[in-house]
């Protein structure tokens, strides 16, 4: 499913928030979690210094911090509100927000490389708490849900980024503005961004390839292990009408159900349901036997590239154990997720063999392997920092500028931008704005707004009344 920017959609950006350390001094007060467990050489870099070190467990995590996993290495931070990063091999991050606002709480990282377990229950908070991640291709944001958000990102070259959701929801769009196709995922989904690009549509990957990033990514011991049983997913009937009953007396804020659509046919041998319409079964990278779609288990080393087996070789991999593993790079390379490339390739300098990344200057950040002015990311310098400009009285800040709060469908309460939903009469909030009951196909009754009943033989379907036989259904006795 994709939808498109709304204007209250333009919060995501106020997640682009960087705060860069200037001197050693302040190093010890921006802590933000530390290394609980690692395998391997991990290597840490501070703001302030232009080598990597070696890190250690229990080492503190603190803002502006670059992390590097070597091969066959791993590494396990926990943050201070309770949320973990879990790193595969030749992989690397830069922390570059993390702060905590009244109820809200934001989180901030660029991952430029490598693949990383990412695990966070974002709480739903007024205004808004924000947990954003970018790539050199992508944008995702954790989605607040009853279960924390526990999700891979991989970055095998960059100009592409594959985000797969273990539990719970993440929003996903590419990091070009003019490209606003968003895609929400929820556990067993996956989905490619490239770069200049829309995201994929994204398809269901098995419980068994959820078990192969975890087992990527974590420590043994560390972090729960646990996934859902993807095969049952898919279901192959669309769901059916659901209809909603009108308010209860003396309810004055009303939100209508949502009505599903009857479709005219169930899904027929080798389609599928994907929550919006049937499709075949390889458009979602299965195969169909039996008249059902199934994945097709392949042999030892090959792997399941969406629509056949293919050799670990093909895809610039090793089988090693039966399984395809990233091959070995010489000195100054890096591996990509097909070959191996040179650290330039990664915008990144070769030091005593290794790609690392040269720290920003005052007034930069690091963003989509580069280093970028703290204009191009929508901040302020100050004091050779990029830090979010602060608004005032009844306006809020877009990621540019301060803009009013009715910009964002919001009034001004005590001097913030809050949701309205203090209506008129025979109006009601819908979410965004106070809607007449006319517009949502209802009736004003001593100033509330409730259906308007239909006649014999007829269902409600959205705003209008339709024929039982346009619904699906048949009419017995009236009804």
């Amino acid at each position: 499913m994709s939808i498109m920017f709304s204007r209250g959609s333009a919060l995501w950006i106020i997640g682009f928030v960087a705060i860069a350390l200037s001197s050693p001094s302040a190093w010890a007060q921006e802590r933000i979690g530390s290394a609980q467990a690692l395998e391997g050489n991990v290597y840490l870099r501070h703001a302030n210094e232009t080598e990597f070190r070696t890190l250690a467990t229990g080492n503190p995590a603190s803002l502006t911090d670059t992390y590097q996993t070597d091969k066959n290495s791993k590494l396990w931070l926990k943050f201070n509100d309770d949320s973990h990063n879990s790193m595969g091999q030749l992989s690397e991050i830069y922390y570059y927000d993390f702060e905590k606002s009244g109820p809200a709480s934001f989180f901030g990282a660029d991952m430029s490389g490598g693949t990383i377990r990412f695990i966070k229950k974002l709480p739903k908070t007024s205004p808004a708490s924000a947990y954003i991640l970018t790539t050199p291709t992508a944008i995702i944001q954790v989605e607040p849900t009853d279960r924390p958000a526990d999700f891979v990102i991989s970055v095998y070259n960059p100009k592409q980024t594959t985000v797969t959701v273990v539990w719970g929801r993440v929003r996903v769009k590419n990091v070009l503005e003019e490209l606003k196709t968003e895609r929400v995922l929820t556990s067993c989904q996956s989905v490619d961004i490239d770069e200049g690009k829309e995201p994929s549509r994204p398809i269901v990957v098995s419980s068994d390839t959820l078990k192969e990033l975890i087992d990527q990514t974590t420590i043994p011991r560390t972090l729960p292990v646990d996934v859902p049983r993807c095969e049952e997913s898919y279901v192959s009937q669309p769901p059916s009408l659901n209809l909603g009953a009108p308010p209860d007396v003396g309810v004055d804020i009303y939100y209508p159900p949502q009505i599903v659509p009857e479709p005219v046919r169930p899904c027929g041998p080798c389609e599928v349901w994907d929550g919006d319409d049937c499709v075949p079964c390889r458009w979602i990278g299965m195969d169909c036997i039996g008249g059902r779609c199934v994945r097709r288990d392949c042999p030892k080393c090959t792997v399941w590239d969406g629509s056949r087996c293919i050799t670990c070789r093909e895809i610039g991999r090793e089988c090693a154990h039966g399984r395809c593993v990233p091959a070995g790079c010489r000195d100054c390379t890096i591996w990509d997720g097909r070959r191996c490339v040179p650290c330039r390739e990664f915008g990144m300098a070769c030091e005593g063999g290794r790609c690392v990344r040269k720290p920003c200057g005052n007034c930069q950040v690091l963003h989509k392997n580069r280093c970028v002015s703290c204009g191009e990311l929508g901040l302020v310098c100050e004091g050779g920092r990029c830090v979010r400009k602060e608004c005032t009285g009844c306006s809020i800040w877009n990621g540019h500028r301060c803009v009013p709060c009715e910009e964002f469908g919001k009034v001004c309460v005590g001097g913030r931008c809050v949701s309205r939903r203090d209506c008129d009469s025979c109006t009601f909030w819908d979410g965004k704005r106070c809607v007449s009951c006319a517009e949502m196909g209802m009736t004003c009754i001593g100033g509330r707004c409730a259906h308007r009943p239909c006649g014999p033989c007829q269902v409600k379907h959205g705003a209008d009344c339709v024929s039982c036989e346009a619904a699906g259904m048949t009419c017995i006795d009236g009804r």
